[in-house]
């Protein structure tokens, strides 16, 4: 991590800032230097996702970030193939930190069903079933009392199984500023202000200075567009 904080004091998205700039900069020149594959920057349109996971699984590239939900989709597909581990998050200048995400299971708070819904959601809430669903999923938990304890993931693939449990340790290690992201109002816009501008520059549709005025006008004007 090299720090970038993009939350402002008033909870509204901040100018991006010398860790944005910094890191943007090496990103573009890892992609103009070969290090990095320009196709899964550049061969999508403005935000649309491209994975780079089917060029990690056929032996394209060597290095693959992504995160713990990959794991079950890496396992399957490469097989015994060859042997792969998950390293953690690279170190900046600031933390050796991921940004924590994932899916929820939520109740609508005006259903007409509330005891039944209650009822579901306390089931699913415990601590047995969800230490069961992380186990027989492969997926991390979000539930204190199952992290506290041993997981014992369901699968006989020991590169599975060393890559959650390094995941797992490095859940406990996210820094601050990442950990504020996931749920901020904001954060769509900044991620796709951030992915659009970048991505123009490793086409050489733009220089990176004017990507930076460019994010933040193109962030001020979705806050704008939904303050209405």
């Amino acid at each position: 991590s090299y720090g970038a904080n993009y939350i402002g004091s008033d909870g509204l998205p901040a100018p991006i800032d010398a860790g944005t700039k910094a890191f943007a900069e090496k990103l573009v020149n890892w992609v103009a230097d070969g290090r990095m594959n320009k196709e899964i920057w550049v061969s999508a349109s403005g935000t649309t996702y491209r994975a780079g996971a089917d060029d990690f699984i056929n032996g394209q590239i060597a290095y693959y970030y992504s995160g713990s939900w990959q794991v079950a989709n890496l396992a399957g597909k490469i097989g015994k193939n060859f042997d792969w581990v998950a390293t953690g998050s690279p170190c900046g200048p600031a933390a050796c930190t991921g940004m924590p995400g994932g899916a929820a299971l939520v109740a609508i708070k005006y259903t007409k069903n509330a005891s039944e819904v209650g009822k579901v959601m306390d089931f699913l809430g415990r601590e047995d079933i969800v230490r069961e669903f992380t186990e027989r999923t492969l997926f991390l938990p979000a539930h204190k009392g199952v992290l506290a304890g041993k997981i014992h993931f369901k699968t006989d693939d020991e590169n599975v199984k060393a890559s959650l449990e390094a995941f797992l340790k490095a859940s406990g290690k996210i820094a601050p500023n990442a950990a504020a992201l996931p749920a901020w109002k904001w954060g769509t816009p900044v991620y796709g202000a951030l992915v659009t501008r970048i991505s123009q520059v490793m086409a050489g549709e733009l220089k990176l200075d004017e990507a930076f005025v460019r994010i933040d006008e193109d962030i001020k004007a979705k806050v704008a567009e939904a303050s209405k």
